[in-house]
């Protein structure tokens, strides 16, 4: 099975170790509550930090799980 990395308009959603957080992964909220992660949505403006969405349907801002959406540069 191929495990995809979260990517959506040229951002990534990464973790605090600016590893790339893939669609399934199990993560600690700030509470200690594991949540599955399965897709977000990136910022559409500069004072934006997105979304992330986990199994249950709901959805969260990353810092929530102390992730974030990096924008990928083009090489």
């Amino acid at each position: 099975m191929i495990r995809k990395g979260i990517r959506e308009a040229g951002w990534v959603l990464v973790d605090k170790m600016h590893c790339v957080v893939f669609a399934g992964s199990k993560i600690k909220d700030f509470r200690g509550a594991v949540e599955t992660i399965v897709g977000g949505r990136p910022p559409q403006h500069e004072a934006s930090t997105g979304k992330v969405w986990t199994a249950d349907g709901r959805e969260y801002f990353p810092s929530v799980f102390d992730l974030k959406w990096r924008k990928v540069s083009r090489v």
